[in-house]
């Protein structure tokens, strides 16, 4: 469940074995206030159950990302 004005990860249903794998990595965005932007740009390392978020987060359209910083990009600093 994202927030439509924030982008914000406001909660997440994980069905499967080892889902908790999965839960913890998001329960750690939601509890940093990432914005879902910055976690499209987020490595999820193989070989895990977190990979997965990967093709989760890449199907996601949050509209232009022009502006937004990438995930090594510190907010508010200009990477031009």
């Amino acid at each position: 469940v994202i927030d439509a004005e924030t982008n914000q990860l406001l909660g997440a249903a994980i069905l499967g074995i080892e889902g908790g794998e999965v839960m913890s990595v998001l329960q750690t965005a939601m509890m940093g206030h990432l914005p879902v932007d910055r976690l499209q740009s987020a490595p999820f390392a193989h070989p895990t159950l977190a990979e997965s978020l990967n093709n989760l987060f890449a199907g996601l359209d949050l509209g232009p990302s022009e502006g937004r910083p990438r995930c090594n990009e510190p907010e508010g600093e200009d990477n031009s």
